[in-house]
């Protein structure tokens, strides 16, 4: 199994990749390619990408599980 986008690359990388792709400097299945992604999560991505464009904030890639400030209430904690 392959790793997670978050993991193999970094944020920047992955915007700078969108970025042409969005320009149409370079074509969908070179971006796939770069990513390791299919043609639908690129598409996916894009969107999330353009939507914190449109917010002013910047781009960040998120692993799964990676909210990790979830605490369980004291009754639950083992130790």
């Amino acid at each position: 199994m392959t790793e997670q986008l978050a993991r193999r690359v970094t944020g920047q990388w992955v915007a700078q990749v969108l970025e042409q792709f969005n320009k149409h400097t370079i074509s969908e299945k070179e971006a796939c390619e770069l990513l390791g992604i299919r043609r639908s999560q690129l598409y996916e991505l894009r969107k999330k990408w353009l939507k914190s464009n449109l917010k002013g904030v910047t781009f960040e890639l998120h692993a799964s599980g990676e909210n990790k400030n979830v605490l369980l209430p004291q009754i639950y904690r083992i130790f």
